[in-house]
């Protein structure tokens, strides 16, 4: 009986082994066949994977101003991809930021080092030398004074600024690169499209009147201005080609820049305000919307610089910032173009409010159509908007700040409101209510 038990026992162990030893082979092969197939057909994505883990890795080590070890990190990186671009560059920037070396000699080299760099940071070789760099072993590279003169405007070193960017547009209008936007300019001069300066306040909806007017008259775009706010300066060569007629240009420029838009031919310009009152709330909510990538970029081109901590404030503090230093620049602003337009200079300008444009968009673009001696610029519905017409909308509100100024914050700046107030059409009394409260685009 035992021994009947224990062969029995014996053979089912012997049996278990068997069957174990069968699993652990189909095991390994599986394991040789997926690990083989791995190799030959996944490598690609094992690097990349590698890849983001090194480049993470390495910012980490970069935001805590570890940069030898970010260097290693980004050095591994490239190693897994080395005809990457984008980790070379992001390499190179390493390479400098780490041991300020000075191996780097290909122009092509220097100027992303210079678009990677013009990011807020500081470095041993900063945006500006690298694109001097590009510049000196490259003249004829263009886009490396694009890149120069965005960096010297985020300085608020104007003047120079105006210069890069001057620099860059007579290349670039005579190169292969704007052969599309010529080409479309042409086109729309041949059906009799005029020269369309937009000139707007921010936070005054501009984005969706300058997307709706570009696709209903298929028209181009070109950027007159550095954009610095809220002083800015004019490209005299991008003045002259958008006075050419069959294009666009929307700005934020200052009311100084007038005498030069006349004197390179633009005969008539749009002018689009809104309550500064509400300019204020809506740049506050703005600001803590956009992403953090835009409102670093953002940040210098203001005077006085947004600190790059105003993201982590609350709302109170945000405005408080905000009506110190940002609601007196776009008071400014308006008070320069209303004296401006009070001179009586020889050129035509159609003022636009926001507060019509939220009440009867169709009216509002009738106007702008009459002014342009063009054909209706039919407005679609929301569902029918491009994102980037409806990137900047929260909520459209004309009187948002009656519910968000207190009377102490308002009486800081109301001297100054009041005469503008009172030309614009915008109410004075904070109990007051405008007819058409919500923006009038959720009923189109």
């Amino acid at each position: 009986m035992l021994v009947a038990l224990g062969s029995r026992g014996v053979a089912s162990n012997a049996v278990v082994k068997v069957r174990f030893s069968g699993v652990y082979t189909a095991l390994r092969r599986a394991k040789y066949f997926v690990g083989k197939n791995i190799r030959r057909l996944g490598i690609e994505y094992s690097n990349n994977a590698s890849v983001q883990m090194w480049r993470e890795r390495a910012d980490r080590f970069a935001a805590q101003g570890r940069l030898n070890e970010a260097l290693n990190c980004r050095r591994k990186a490239a190693e897994l991809a080395p005809g990457n671009e984008l980790l070379r560059s992001e390499l190179v920037r390493e390479l400098v930021l780490a041991d300020g070396s000075d191996e780097i000699q290909h122009p092509e080299s220097w100027k992303a080092l210079g678009f990677l760099l013009a990011g807020p940071g500081e470095g041993p070789v900063d945006a500006e030398q690298a694109f001097r760099t590009a510049i000196s072993h490259a003249p004829d590279a263009f886009d490396a004074f694009l890149g120069l003169g965005e960096c010297l405007a985020r300085r608020q070193r104007l003047p120079e600024a105006l210069t890069a960017r001057e620099l860059w547009f007579r290349r670039w209008i005579e190169d292969a690169a704007s052969d599309d936007v010529r080409r479309r300019q042409e086109a729309a001069c041949r059906r009799q499209i005029p020269a369309i300066v937009f000139v707007a306040m921010m936070k005054s909806a501009s984005e969706f009147i300058r997307e709706n007017i570009i696709r209903a008259l298929d028209v181009p775009e070109f950027g007159l201005s550095i954009g610095t706010i809220p002083r800015d300066k004019v490209m005299p060569s991008a003045v002259r080609q958008l006075a050419r007629g069959g294009a666009i240009a929307r700005s934020h420029m200052s009311a100084d820049n007038l005498p030069a838009l006349i004197a390179n031919g633009v005969e008539r310009l749009i002018l689009h305000v809104r309550d500064p009152r509400q300019v204020i709330v809506s740049w506050v909510h703005y600001m803590q919307r956009v992403s953090d990538a835009e409102f670093r970029w953002s940040a210098s081109v203001y005077d006085p610089p947004v600190p790059l901590e105003l993201r982590d404030w609350g709302f109170k503090e945000r405005l408080d910032w905000a009506l110190r230093n940002y609601l007196p620049g776009q008071l400014q602003w308006l008070e320069d173009w209303l004296f401006a337009i009070n001179s009586g200079p020889p050129i035509s300008i159609l003022v636009s409010k926001f507060e019509d444009f939220a009440l009867d968009q169709r009216a509002f673009f009738g106007r702008i159509s009459d002014f342009l001696g063009v054909s209706e610029i039919a407005v679609p519905p929301l569902r029918g908007q491009s994102a980037m017409a409806m990137r900047n909308f929260r909520a459209g509100r004309i009187d948002e700040w009656r519910d968000v100024l207190t009377t102490s914050q308002i009486g800081i700046f109301e001297a100054r409101i009041e005469p503008l107030a009172k030309h614009f059409g915008w109410k004075l009394d904070p109990r007051g209510s405008w007819p058409g409260k919500t923006f009038a685009l959720a009923v189109v």
